[in-house]
């Protein structure tokens, strides 16, 4: 069966919005068993320790992490009498990663998911993030390394201190407190503060950089020349970041903006292409009109890979512009973009995941190893790899990686209607439906548990409440629910 498309991000709540699979036959009678699977989307990311895969059949290789340190930038502490630069909290760990993230020895930590797991456990809500906060985070996302800052201002004069937090020792480093300083005469230079901010935590770090890796910090801490444009650009990434549609929405806009006030803003072309390609999706999914997005995140990608073809986001774009429905859809150009991302940032787990679905999301194949490494608690990754196992028949497997999920997530309800739905296929239905419950509690819009659930009641003769369910999932406009119900229901 042909994998099918999957977004990169997952969020943590769930969306009832869904992406249709087709599961294989069970082989034996039963409830129409040749079903339409919905996996829900869902945008979140990243990172913890993961059990051995050697049982998936993936061949040992070298780990791509050997002797590469793991970086978390956390949100910056503003000390500014100017309220425009409340938003330099998120702009300097933004540029920050993106510029640390081209060197090949470093690992560094998604922001989403540091954001994400700050929100939740009601860390940093002063803002300000003191050296034990971000050791507690830093175990939890894996990080060796935590990077505290802050930045203050006085009339034409700023300065940006570090930190350096190792997270083993929750010691921070006091022989690398970095501080770094500029007379502002226009707000264009603190780029200038910003490369030189890069350039001194890579040195700290004590790593091999070779002179592109140096090229393109450098052009990560000064994507555009128009202040103004860096400063949507930022608004419309911590939109983006919160992975839902209203964040897409509204980062649209703020997109738009920034490319307005610079036409050669690459970062921000790519940016909005994979927006409008996750609205394509999800109105896909929905049966809204969906082309247009489409081709709007086409579009932009294009305008990316013209400016920046040595950018990875610009070649990501285009991956999903490729992975899009409609016209435009084409397995082997999404893999050569996908493969081009790889090449251009080989420790960015989301390029290896866009190249593992591209290349067929066959269970086996190395490179969903490879996004898991980079990024344990990649939650995207889980979801899909259970799917893939679950479509082998290896339900054990499928389960262990949806329940790797919940240990990210507990509130996943897609991960629990997945688990419910392959204990019922083991014939384990009571099982199932605990889990399916569960699914249901946390999303009652949740069609495919419904449907599962009815498949379950079914199988032990409770024909009532089986139909009861189906007829739910029927209501929410899931047509393997309404074909059930007409198929064996009261």
């Amino acid at each position: 069966m042909p994998q099918e498309n999957f977004p990169t991000h997952l969020q943590l709540n769930d969306h009832p919005h869904h992406l249709f699979l087709l599961k294989k036959a069970a082989g034996r009678k039963r409830v129409n068993r040749t079903i339409i699977k919905a996996l829900s989307r869902y945008f979140i990311l990243f990172f913890f320790a993961l059990p051995s895969l050697h049982g998936y059949g993936f061949a040992a290789e070298e780990d791509i992490t050997k002797g590469k340190r793991r970086v978390a930038v956390y949100p910056f502490e503003i000390n500014s009498p100017e309220k425009r630069d409340a938003f330099l909290s998120s702009a300097f760990p933004e540029t920050l990663t993106s510029a640390l993230s081209q060197v090949r020895a470093l690992i560094l930590l998604e922001r989403g998911e540091l954001k994400k797991l700050l929100e939740e456990q009601k860390l940093g809500q002063t803002g300000i993030i003191d050296p034990e906060t971000a050791v507690k985070t830093g175990k939890i996302l894996g990080a060796e390394t935590a990077v505290l800052g802050s930045f203050n201002r006085i009339g034409s004069k700023v300065r940006a201190t570090c930190r350096l937090v190792d997270v083993g020792t929750s010691e921070v480093d006091k022989t690398h407190i970095i501080k770094v300083y500029r007379e502002l005469s226009k707000e264009e230079e603190l780029f200038d503060l910003m490369e030189e901010l890069a350039n001194t935590l890579i040195k700290s770090f004590e790593v091999d950089v070779t002179p592109e890796e140096i090229k393109q910090v450098s052009f990560r801490t000064e994507p555009t020349k128009n202040y103004s444009a860096y400063e949507y650009y930022i608004e419309g990434r911590e939109k983006m970041l919160l992975f839902d549609m209203e964040g897409y929405e509204q980062a649209v806009p703020l997109f738009q903006k920034a490319i307005e006030a610079d036409s050669k803003y690459a970062l921000a072309y790519a940016a909005l292409s994979e927006t409008y390609y996750y609205l394509g999706y999800q109105e896909e999914q929905l049966g809204g009109e969906f082309q247009t997005y489409y081709d709007l995140c086409y579009e932009n990608a294009k305008k990316a890979v013209k400016l920046r073809p040595n950018l990875s986001e610009s070649h990501r774009a285009m991956a999903a512009a490729y992975a899009g429905g409609g016209k435009r859809r084409d397995p082997k150009i999404r893999q050569q973009e996908a493969q081009k991302a790889v090449d251009l940032n080989p420790n960015d787990s989301e390029s290896y995941f866009v190249l593992w679905l591209a290349s067929g999301g066959n269970p086996d194949d190395k490179r969903i190893k490879r996004a898991l490494t980079l990024n344990p608690r990649f939650t995207a990754a889980y979801l899909q790899l259970g799917l893939s196992l679950y479509l082998k028949g290896l339900y054990d497997e499928a389960i262990l990686n949806w329940r790797k999920a919940l240990e990210i997530n507990p509130r996943n309800s897609i991960a629990y209607s997945n688990i419910g739905d392959a204990l019922e296929k083991k014939g384990l239905y009571d099982e199932a439906i605990l889990n399916l419950k569960k699914a249901l509690e946390i999303n009652s819009r949740n069609s495919d548990a419904y449907n599962s659930m009815g498949d379950a009641l079914h199988m032990k003769g409770d024909i009532e409440g089986a139909s009861d369910a189906w007829r739910k999932a029927c209501d929410l406009g899931y047509q393997p629910g309404c074909d059930n119900l007409k198929k064996f229901g009261q």
